[in-house]
């Protein structure tokens, strides 16, 4: 239930509201952390809505960095499997709530050309960046079946 209310919450933040075209065409774009690392040109000036593993790291002389991983697995064996993410202040004051978990980020979408055809992705001017799920606890829950290794 917990899954569909907040699919829900984000298809009408993403999808839904009245409002004039122009507002309408200024609405965050769903996009999945797949798309978002292998075609970050798409989305670059645009405001999206992603899911994915957040870690916030507080850096002595820089503040916090943080960086939003496609999985908890990634995060943990530093895969560049994601994005960095300009915190916001709210960001930054939730880090107890937000550090180590899934969460929907809804942010600008600004990249940069690196070396050799690479690119240099970040999510800043972040707008809402709310918990989905808690690895130790999932919103999908675990089966037995599934803890004993069969599909």
């Amino acid at each position: 239930m917990k899954f569909f209310v907040g699919f829900l919450i984000a298809y009408i933040y993403t999808f839904g509201g009245i409002g004039s075209a122009e507002e309408k065409s200024n609405a965050p774009i769903a996009v999945n952390m797949v798309e978002l690392i292998a075609n970050p040109e798409k989305f670059a000036s645009k405001v999206v809505v992603v899911r994915g593993f957040l870690i916030i790291r507080q850096e002595p002389h820089h503040g916090a960095e943080s960086f939003l991983y496609l999985h908890e697995e990634d995060a943990k064996n530093l895969l560049y499997n994601g994005v960095l993410i300009i915190a916001s202040e709210k960001i930054v004051k939730d880090q107890e709530k937000l550090d180590m978990q899934y969460v929907l980020l809804t942010g600008t979408v600004s990249v940069a050309a690196g070396a050799n055809g690479s690119h240099s992705v970040q999510i800043r001017d972040i707008q809402n960046c709310v918990l989905w799920s808690n690895p130790v606890r999932p919103i999908g829950g675990t089966s037995k079946t599934h803890e004993e290794g069969h599909p």
